[in-house]
């Protein structure tokens, strides 16, 4: 008999089930038990790819199977890899409990973390004053300064490898497509480094005594630190001059607008921020455009 018993035949059978409760309780009561952990009532979390649900102190997460039409087996690898480096480093981060895969209808891997009370940043910006902005400012370069140094390789995804992965530049006019591949063919970029490649809001916790946690490492990669940073500037801060001055202290804007512009050229999503904060990926005819962008913005 097995403990999840629906079937999956790919994306759409995965996106009914995956946040269903009732389809996986029996699983994951099965792994806290192989665990020896204590099994609570569970409760729904953020939606994401996987399966991701509370229970009682502890989170439960739950990575796709191939027959859910998804490929997570690195994502797996990469969470794990980047759960012990924070651990490791002291750096704000869920504690990993533990890890493991387990065998039943289909093969599924599975990370046990510690829960973190708090709400994510998209939910609490409007609360917070501009001192507390400031400090989560501090906070998030402290975190950036221990986690972005060099490592050892643990993901086959690499950034500078893997430029065509950003797919949503395919949507730019022929002039930009060749401007961006003559910059990442010519440009000098810094050293690779651990960057946890999805800082956004929703990953950013807020605890109730306003101290920041960074949660979803599923997608870290190595990569020039710009990768990280283009991510805090847009998507965390949005811009917002009272983060950016806890983060950079005083900055220089046309150096600033130059990682931006590194950090969205080379960034798997680069094409999605582009659309959410300066302009539509079809209306983007060239890279000294998109520079312009990032500048009106940050001024």
């Amino acid at each position: 008999m097995h403990y999840f018993r629906e079937e999956l035949t790919g994306c759409a059978s995965w996106e009914q089930v995956f946040q269903c409760m009732d389809a996986w309780a029996p699983l994951i009561r099965h792994i806290f038990m192989r665990e020896n952990l204590p099994f609570t009532a569970m409760a729904h979390m953020t939606e994401g790819t996987n399966v991701v649900f509370r229970v009682g102190d502890y989170v439960a997460k739950v990575f796709a199977p191939p027959a859910s039409g998804f490929d997570t087996g690195v994502d797996y690898d990469a969470e794990v890899f980047g759960l012990r480096l924070a651990q490791s480093h002291g750096i704000c981060a869920p504690k990993c409990i533990a890890t493991g895969r387990v065998c039943d209808k289909y093969d599924f891997d599975y990370i046990i973390m510690d829960y973190v009370p708090g709400q994510d940043l998209h939910f609490a910006h409007a609360q917070l004053t501009e001192q507390e902005k400031f400090n989560i400012g501090q906070q998030l370069r402290a975190f950036s300064d221990k986690l972005n140094r060099p490592c050892e390789e643990f993901r086959p995804i690499h950034a500078r490898r893997n430029w065509s992965r950003a797919r949503q530049f395919t949507m730019c006019p022929p002039s930009f497509q060749a401007e961006r591949a003559a910059y990442l063919a010519t440009h000098q970029f810094s050293e690779d480094v651990f960057v946890h490649a999805d800082l956004s809001n929703d990953n950013v916790l807020i605890t109730p005594n306003k101290d920041i946690c960074v949660i979803d490492f599923a997608d870290a990669q190595l990569a020039p630190r710009s990768y990280d940073t283009a991510l805090i500037v847009c998507e965390v801060f949005q811009f917002d001059h009272a983060y950016l001055r806890g983060f950079f202290g005083t900055w220089n804007t046309e150096e600033l607008t130059e990682i931006c512009l590194e950090g969205v050229l080379i960034h798997q999503f680069g094409g999605s921020f582009a659309r959410e904060y300066f302009v539509t990926p079809e209306e983007l005819a060239s890279v000294a455009q998109l520079r312009n962008e990032i500048r009106k913005r940050l001024t």
